[in-house]
C-alpha cells in the first residue's frame, strides 16, 4: 500500500529517475487514514496508472493465505522464535490498524478475485494482472487459485532472486527493505542481480522521512532516493512486475 503523509510524495521519487514501480494495494484500505498517514485514494491510483505505473493486489483485508500447518509454522511461528521483538511488532501494527487481520471471516477466493475486479471496477480500462501474497504467505493451493484468479503473476516474501530460465510466475521471490536496510546492502542486492543475470524485486512498505510510530518496515524517503541514483548509474531496466512477465511470456512463447 502506498503510504505517506503526502500520497505522490513516493511517485515522484521514481518519476525523477523515469522509473515505473508497482504499487501494492490493500483494497479494503483505499482512502483510509492509517494513524498519522492517509493511504492512496482511488484518484491517486488512477494517476499512477496514467502515468505508467502499476497497481497490483495484495488483498482485500491483508489476512494471510496459508492453508497448511508447514506454511503457518514458515510465516508465523518460525519468525516468532527467531526475531519475537520484530515479529510482535509487525503483529500489533496490523491488529492496530486493521482488526480484520485476526477477525475478519473472508474466503481466500474474497482476498483475491474480489480485490481484483474492485481495482479494475474503480480503474477505467484496467486490467490488474499481478498479485502479492498477504503476509507473504502461500503455498501450491495458493498459487493455483491465483493463477486461476485471472492473474498473470504473484510475489511471496520469500527472499532471493528470480531465475528467468527456470521461472515460476506464481512464487517470485523479493528483497524485502526495513528500517535495518542501509543503502549500501540494497545496492549489493543490484549487483548480485546482475552478476547472476536474474530479476531483483525490491520491496518497500512505508517510506517518509519520519517514522514515529516505529514502523518495522520503515524506509527514509532519502535513501531510496541514494538508492535510485545507483540504480540509474548502473543503467538497468526498472520495470513493473506486470512489464516484466509479459516480456518473459512473450520470450517464452518465440
Amino acid at each position: 500500500m502506498m503510504v505517506m503523509p503526502k500520497p505522490y510524495s513516493l511517485w515522484n521519487v521514481f518519476s525523477k529517475k523515469g522509473f515505473k514501480a508497482t504499487f501494492n494495494i490493500i483494497v479494503g484500505l483505499v482512502g483510509d487514514s492509517l494513524k498519522e498517514y492517509r493511504s492512496a485514494s482511488w484518484d491517486d491510483l488512477r494517476s499512477l496508472v496514467a502515468a505508467g505505473n502499476e497497481i497490483a493486489s495484495h488483498g482485500m483485508f491483508h489476512l494471510p493465505l496459508v492453508s497448511s500447518m508447514k506454511s503457518i509454522v514458515r510465516k508465523f511461528l518460525r519468525p516468532l522464535l527467531n526475531q519475537p521483538v520484530r515479529t510482535l511488532s509487525v503483529f500489533k501494527y496490523h491488529l492496530s490498524i486493521n482488526p480484520a487481520y485476526i477477525v475478519k471471516n473472508v474466503g481466500i477466493s474474497h482476498e483475491l478475485e474480489s480485490s481484483k475486479r474492485i481495482i479494475e471496477e474503480n480503474i477505467l480500462n484496467y486490467k490488474c494482472v499481478s498479485f502479492v501474497y498477504p503476509s507473504g504467505s502461500c503455498d501450491k493451493k495458493m498459487e493455483i487459485l491465483a493463477k486461476n484468479s485471472g492473474y498473470l503473476s504473484a510475489r511471496s516474501t520469500k527472499v532471493g532472486y528470480n531465475d528467468l530460465i527456470d521461472l515460476d510466475p506464481y512464487t517470485l521471490k523479493a528483497n524485502v527493505w526495513d528500517c535495518t536496510t542501509r543503502v549500501k546492502e540494497a545496492n549489493k542486492w543490484v549487483d548480485i542481480a546482475c552478476r547472476r543475470r536474474a530479476w531483483l524485486i525490491e520491496c518497500l512498505h512505508l517510506v517518509s522521512n519520519s517514522n514515529r510510530e516505529k514502523y518495522p518496515h520503515f524506509t527514509h524517503v532519502d535513501d531510496l532516493e541514494k538508492h535510485l541514483n545507483y540504480l540509474a548509474n548502473r543503467n538497468v531496466w526498472v520495470a513493473t512486475q506486470k512489464d516484466v512477465i509479459e516480456s518473459f511470456l512473450k520470450d517464452a512463447r518465440a
